[in-house]
């Protein structure tokens, strides 16, 4: 009761002392927390020193999607409400994200889980054979539908995705059941067909 009636007469000035003291403790808190993702990457020996950026890209896809937007791990830690530490055992592959997470970063990347490397690649899907068969009724090959969502790709999307953009293959692999599509797709290819996620085959939904 006396540390209450304490607070209740505390001057406005005696206020904002205590607000700047405890900003001040956040801030101290975040840049420990940033230290010690950075840490506890260099243990894993991911300090970048020693390997090229090619293999990076290949070992760390989420790594590769979030460095693309120009992100630091806290920049990504508080988009999603977590710590960077977390981020970091994420991008190395210590822990697996919640389905939860999966799905908040496959949207905020525009990406399918296994793009990301989120995806358990030891379970192949199924043959997609809805959206090979829509393809089909259009008397598309995998070039000519590739280069129809090409088309309907805006330059700014063009040039946010980088040498991820369409190919026959990326056709192939969703049709074989190798890859899902990601958001991104997903919602072009509803609109190239005029139909649902369902009645393209999709599980993943957007």
């Amino acid at each position: 009761m006396l540390a209450v009636r304490e607070l209740k007469h505390h001057s406005p000035a005696a206020h904002a002392s205590d607000t700047a003291h405890v900003q001040a403790l956040f801030q101290q808190w975040k840049a420990l927390t940033l230290e010690l993702g950075e840490a506890f990457a260099a243990l894993l020996g991911n300090t970048g020193e020693e390997t090229g950026e090619a293999d990076i890209q290949d070992m760390y896809p989420l790594r590769r999607a979030r460095e693309d937007r120009g992100w630091t791990q806290e920049d990504l830690a508080d988009q999603l409400n977590v710590t960077p530490l977390t981020i970091s055992r994420w991008e190395n592959g210590v822990q697996t994200p919640r389905a939860y997470y999966v799905t908040r970063l496959c949207r905020l990347f525009n990406q399918a889980a296994s793009e990301l490397g989120l995806a358990d690649e030891r379970k192949p899907g199924k043959p997609n054979l809805k959206l090979r068969h829509s393809r089909k009724m259009r008397n598309w090959t995998q070039s000519e539908m590739a280069d129809e969502l090409y088309r309907m790709c805006k330059p700014g999307e063009i040039r946010q995705r980088g040498n991820r953009i369409i190919n026959a293959n990326m056709i192939g692999g969703w049709e074989r059941g190798e890859h899902v599509p990601g958001p991104f797709w997903q919602k072009k290819l509803c609109k190239l067909f005029g139909t649902t996620p369902d009645s393209l085959g999709f599980l993943e939904a957007f």
